[in-house]
């Protein structure tokens, strides 16, 4: 086979398989997030076999004891503030959707059926929220499988990746395999790091919006602080929606208790810590953290998010980022290629 029909046929295999998996997607969630998983514990694994010297599979055993441990005991400490303030603040939304049902009326008429119809929305789904059974056993059962699911996965992702590697270079001819296995180094490289990389960030981000907000005073500062570290996996558009959110909570719980001061204030302070923190995200950690392993214009990062949003759900805006980087590298490598051919061409 030459070299341009050899192109196509694996640019026909490519678009034939990545639309099967689109239509998969479901099924595809628990598979992806058992990746994420692999790539953000791969080298704990590494360092227990390497300087440990267990065997792999004991390796996962061993870190997966640590997960389960860390998870119990973390959350033995978190779940109940963690409850207890996310019952205040169904009882603050409740509460101001009441507020707002009660003086609809004053509001001008061009805008009363939209604030009719955001209110009633949110008051049924957390007014309603446990009623029936059935819907509740089939979620719950569909979440065990998807967990098992995903645990025997990141098991089998995690001993068996080299495995799957020299496998996939088996399908690759001899002569391209170096450069292949380069590329996919490549792209291991910026998965992994910016995978790891996030997870630390939302760490560190959640600590500076807690230690900031309990400072002041501010009730409900661990659910809002968690919830608006983890919004900022979504690029851009998730940090907007979190000071937005937030201050909009924070206002409505009370504010600032450490000082006697308007809304107006409250509102300047709360977003002038979500703005600190984010300053020392973007500027001291994540250099550190991230280095340049994602570097994309902005515009491509709102554009991918939007699609990766689009396609997959909360799913798809997470990993938009990676998703994207790694197709850039992709292309750079084919017109790499394309371009090395073409000298080559004109050279004879």
């Amino acid at each position: 086979m030459s070299l341009r029909p050899k192109i196509i046929f694996f640019i026909i295999v490519g678009v034939l398989t990545l639309f099967f998996l689109y239509l998969q997607r479901e099924i595809l969630t628990p598979f992806i997030i058992a990746a994420i998983f692999a790539y953000i514990f791969n080298p704990l694994i590494n360092f227990f076999s390497k300087y440990l010297k267990l065997p792999r599979s004991l390796s996962i055993i061993l870190v997966y004891m640590i997960l389960i441990t860390s998870v119990l005991y973390i959350g033995n400490i978190l779940t109940r503030e963690l409850m207890h303030e996310a019952e205040n603040i169904r009882g603050i939304v409740l509460n101001y959707i009441s507020y707002l049902k009660s003086n609809l009326n004053s509001l001008p008429p061009v805008v009363r059926p939209y604030i009719a119809s955001y209110t009633e929305f949110p008051k049924i789904q957390l007014g309603t929220l446990g009623l029936s059974a059935f819907p509740v056993f089939s979620f719950a059962l569909s979440g065990i499988l998807h967990f098992l699911v995903f645990v025997f996965a990141t098991f089998f992702f995690l001993k068996d990746n080299e495995k799957f590697t020299n496998k996939f270079l088996l399908l690759v001819p001899p002569e391209e395999r170096v450069e292949v296995s380069t590329l996919i180094k490549k792209i291991n490289n910026v998965l992994s790091k910016y995978l790891r990389g996030q997870i630390i960030l939302i760490i560190s981000l959640a600590i500076m919006l807690f230690v900031g907000f309990s400072l002041l005073g501010i009730k409900n500062a661990l659910t809002i602080s968690i919830l608006s570290a983890v919004a900022g996996l979504v690029p851009i558009i998730g940090t907007l929606v979190a000071i937005i959110v937030g201050t909009f909570v924070i206002v409505l719980s009370g504010g600032i208790s450490a000082f006697q001061i308007g809304i107006l204030e409250t509102v300047l302070i709360v977003v002038g810590i979500y703005y600190g923190a984010q300053l020392i995200q973007d500027y001291l950690l994540s250099p550190f953290i991230l280095g340049k392993a994602v570097r994309l214009h902005p515009l491509i990062i709102l554009f991918a998010a939007l699609a990766g949003g689009n396609m997959a759900g909360i799913l798809g805006l997470i990993l938009a980022v990676p998703v994207a980087a790694t197709i850039k590298i992709l292309l750079e490598f084919a017109l790499d290629r394309i371009n090395h051919r073409y000298y080559l061409q004109t050279k004879k």
